[in-house]
């Protein structure tokens, strides 16, 4: 794939920080997996000064150089086969089943968990034993200072140079080895630096045109949504003031109208007359008609029935008064002493209540 010429570095990695995040991430499992994976090991450091005993013909800056450089050879010869026996044989309690039998692997092993340093400028030997019992990297660190101050003749073959503790054997309270807060950020900058150059070989003008001409950025796009959801929000937060609003109308109104019923004066019913029918021999006529007077009615008859009786008692011999009196037709109207019409050309009337 061919690269471009001009490119924006900045948006490019701004653009595809989803990979680098990826990739970054898997570095830094990749480093965790391999620091758990590593025994944890305990430290424990002395400290050796190599004195120059010089003679009046050598200056003290040409001493502290010959001291240095001899302090450099001790700590090699740390690491030899030669010293390891010597220290395994010195007769501090070392578990000597903890290195293999092979010399390879023997010298390997010797050469990891021994560390031998002069810092620039100084004269002092720093020996650094690691092993994952604590109290054996103690015994370490004891057995060789023990064996540097026994032989220091024969591995520096003059008689001038002087070796001295001045930092007895001191031991970490906690694993020193593997180092998991180096291991993280390493893993962190090994991904990151990959990361980057992996998107920038990878980029390809297909992949700068696409993001030259892209309809929106991912920003714009980003407002644009907040923007949806708030006028989204806004629209519901007004329906619902408008219905609390229409449902308190609503209740006003019902309860004006029931009081307006209360104050309403009570309205008249007028009921309808009742209904007469009329029957005649030969037909029926119904017609709306008004009530006829029933009294009325009952005192024309009972005046033709005392002008008979009138008639009738010339012709029977005279009563006593109290007869006569009794004979007298009551003026009280009653409908028990109506008569029947049944005779032919008179009227019956029905009263339907």
């Amino acid at each position: 794939m061919e690269a471009t010429t001009h490119m924006n570095y900045g948006r490019v990695l701004k653009n595809r920080w989803p990979s680098i995040l990826v990739i970054t991430l898997l570095f830094l499992l990749i480093s965790l997996v391999v620091t758990l994976v590593q025994p944890f090991q305990y430290e424990s450091q002395v400290k050796i000064l190599v004195i120059q005993k010089s003679a009046g013909s050598i200056d003290a800056y040409s001493a502290s150089k010959s001291a240095e450089r001899i302090g450099n050879n001790l700590a090699q010869v740390i690491y030899s086969s030669s010293f390891y026996s010597k220290v395994i044989n010195s007769g501090f309690d070392i578990n000597a089943s903890f290195f293999p039998l092979d010399e390879s692997k023997r010298r390997e092993l010797w050469s990891r968990i021994v560390d031998a340093d002069v810092p620039t400028g100084t004269t002092i030997l720093e020996i650094s034993t690691f092993h994952p019992d604590r109290d054996q990297a103690t015994v370490l660190a004891q057995a060789i200072s023990y064996v540097l101050l026994r032989e220091a003749d024969e591995y520096i073959g003059i008689d001038d140079v002087q070796l001295k503790v001045v930092d007895a054997p001191l031991t970490s309270e906690y694993p020193v080895k593997p180092n998991f807060l180096l291991n993280v950020a390493f893993g962190l900058f090994l991904g990151l630096l990959i990361s980057i150059i992996y998107i920038l070989i990878t980029y390809t003008e297909d992949d700068e045109a696409h993001e030259m001409f892209r309809p929106h950025d991912k920003r714009q796009e980003r407002w644009e949504r907040k923007q949806r959801a708030r006028q989204i929000r806004d629209e519901k937060r007004l329906a619902s003031k408008l219905a609390i609003e229409v449902k308190k109308k609503l209740r006003m109104e019902t309860k004006q109208m029931r009081l307006n019923e209360k104050k309403r004066p009570a309205q008249v019913i007028e009921v309808a007359k009742p209904r007469i029918e009329v029957k005649y021999r030969d037909k029926d006529i119904h017609d709306d008609i008004p009530e006829p007077d029933v009294y009325a009615a009952f005192d024309s008859i009972q005046s033709d029935n005392n002008e008979s009786n009138k008639i009738e008692q010339k012709e029977q011999p005279q009563v006593t008064d109290e007869k006569v009196e009794s004979s007298k037709p009551s003026a009280s109207k009653s409908f028990k002493n109506l008569p029947k019409f049944e005779a032919e050309g008179q009227v019956k009337t029905v009263l339907d209540k």
